[in-house]
């Protein structure tokens, strides 16, 4: 929690609304609300954004229809998070997910124009920051190949999944795009993790105390026996970085 408290804020923010929803809903609609409950608590209805209502653009990226709904997001906030909170820095984390998440509404509510299908979810927040983590790994060469790789199948599995749900894969897209756009645009520390490659080509992960393996060059935690991405042997004289 030391190292993501945005992450686990925002964990608590959707959880702290989910439980509202619960306490204010019908017994017959506590598995899975209805349309006109979660449109009363704010979800994208596009109509409505165009009415002027443009504060829904916001308040759908922290409301959920349902239990596994709000689970799996919660779940893959936390597991993106924990790695890009600290790599980021708080602040320019979470100007990241709000910003891109609201773009993310925006292409939503764009999409879903001609309809009346209310539009909630942090995944097109959390879409955004795999987008974003994509370009950031991108940027710092072979030692965020392995990362990269792992969020560009994330983000397909995602998109994927929500063609056979008929999930909100408008939000999953256009916060991808957002987040990658985002970073390219603006992602400073890409630029100096590049600059630092050119001084050293196999530069120590930002973690603290991290361990570089000595066979694929990834940043491994404090402690660490083996390589989380290659599976090699490390050293245990080896002196944590940072």
């Amino acid at each position: 929690m030391r190292l993501a408290p945005v992450t686990f804020g925002l964990i608590g923010i959707n959880v702290a609304i989910y439980l509202a929803m619960l306490a204010t809903a019908g017994s017959a609609h506590r598995l899975a609300f209805t349309a006109g409950q979660v449109t009363e608590w704010g979800a994208i209805v596009t109509s409505r954004v165009q009415d002027g209502e443009w504060w829904r653009l916001v308040t759908a990226m922290f409301l959920h229809g349902s239990i596994a709904h709000i689970a799996f997001n919660m779940v893959a906030l936390y597991q993106i998070g924990a790695y890009l909170e600290p790599w980021y820095g708080s602040r320019r984390y979470l100007a990241a997910y709000l910003i891109c998440g609201v773009a993310s509404s925006i292409v939503s509510a764009w999409w879903y124009r001609g309809s009346e299908i209310p539009q909630v979810g942090a995944s097109g927040a959390i879409m955004a920051l795999i987008g974003a983590g994509v370009v950031s790994a991108w940027r710092i060469g072979p030692r965020g190949r392995t990362f990269r790789n792992a969020l560009i199948v994330w983000g397909l599995v995602t998109v994927v999944n929500g063609f056979a749900a008929t999930a909100n894969n408008a939000a999953h897209i256009g916060g991808f795009a957002a987040g990658a756009l985002g970073v390219w645009l603006f992602g400073h520390r890409g630029g100096e993790a590049v600059a630092q490659l050119a001084r050293d080509p196999v530069p120590p992960d930002d973690r603290p105390g991290a361990i570089t393996c000595p066979r694929c060059h990834a940043g491994n935690a404090r402690g660490s026996r083996f390589c989380g991405s290659c599976g090699a042997a490390l050293a245990t004289n080896v002196t944590p970085s940072g």
